[in-house]
């Protein structure tokens, strides 16, 4: 089943297994880009040409942050430096 959406987002979804309540969905999104020019990203590389758990300061929290490309550009977080309550 391919959804209908206009490149560069296309997610073919080649499989889906339907549970009682749950379901899984399983996509193929391709090989994951590291390289910081490649994604983009203004962030200084850290390891070779990545972005891998680079800081990032945003609001007066410093969060360590791993940028990567899979189709379009993602930065991902496991956390900040400092521990603080975040209102969302």
């Amino acid at each position: 089943m391919t959804p209908t959406c206009h490149p560069p987002s296309l997610i073919y979804i080649s499989d889906i297994i339907w549970h009682t309540f749950i379901f899984q969905v399983k996509v193929d999104m391709g090989e994951p880009i590291l390289s910081g020019p490649e994604i983009p990203t203004k962030l200084p590389a850290t390891r070779n040409k990545a972005v891998v758990q680079a800081e990032l300061e945003v609001e007066g929290s410093t969060w360590h942050v791993t940028c990567v490309r899979m189709g379009n550009p993602h930065c991902v977080t496991f956390g900040s430096k400092e521990l603080k309550v975040i209102n969302l």
